[in-house]
């Protein structure tokens, strides 16, 4: 039997209240806050900004 892999991507909507964001080491080097204005600046696959603009612009999941 072969094994099988898939990837999932889930974005989360999220309003920032206050303390200090840290990135869990084992998931990312680096986390942050942006301005959604400002999401060009960073490298996002086609695929994930998809997510992230649906996700910006509708109350809605996103399902593919």
């Amino acid at each position: 039997m072969s094994k099988a892999t898939r990837r999932i991507d889930i974005c989360l909507r999220a309003r920032l209240l206050g303390g200090d964001i840290s990135p869990q080491p084992s998931e990312a080097a680096e986390v942050r806050w942006v301005d959604p204005a400002d999401l060009g600046r960073y490298p996002i696959h086609p695929a994930l900004l998809e997510r992230i603009n649906h996700g910006l612009a509708n109350t809605e999941p996103h399902i593919s």
